[in-house]
């Protein structure tokens, strides 16, 4: 059953929104995941949103959770040094 993440991506500075751009592709790809919403045009509709959306989809919700906590473990000192700096991204992971 098909598992989609959706992330409301806020980036505070442009070095760590290009370091996540790399590193996202390859370890979306890697577990089976593809990109179906990277930013473009939105209309809000209600509530506060980022403009850098993003909806990833998977073949299962597990696979979903193993790719963002991979790649989340393996570049620790990255992601930590973003989430000092004050950047936050709601995210979760459904599945249908």
């Amino acid at each position: 059953m098909a598992a989609y993440v959706i992330a409301n991506v806020v980036w505070k500075d442009s070095e760590s929104l290009a370091v996540y751009k790399r590193l996202m592709p390859s370890s979306v790809k890697k577990y089976g995941g593809r990109f179906l919403v990277r930013g473009g045009t939105m209309e809000i509709l209600e509530g506060k949103w980022s403009p850098a959306l993003v909806v990833m989809e998977f073949p299962t919700i597990e696979l979903a959770s193993i790719t963002l906590l991979s790649i989340f473990l393996l570049n620790r000192a990255f992601f930590g040094k973003v989430r000092r700096r004050g950047v936050g991204q709601p995210t979760l992971a459904t599945q249908h």
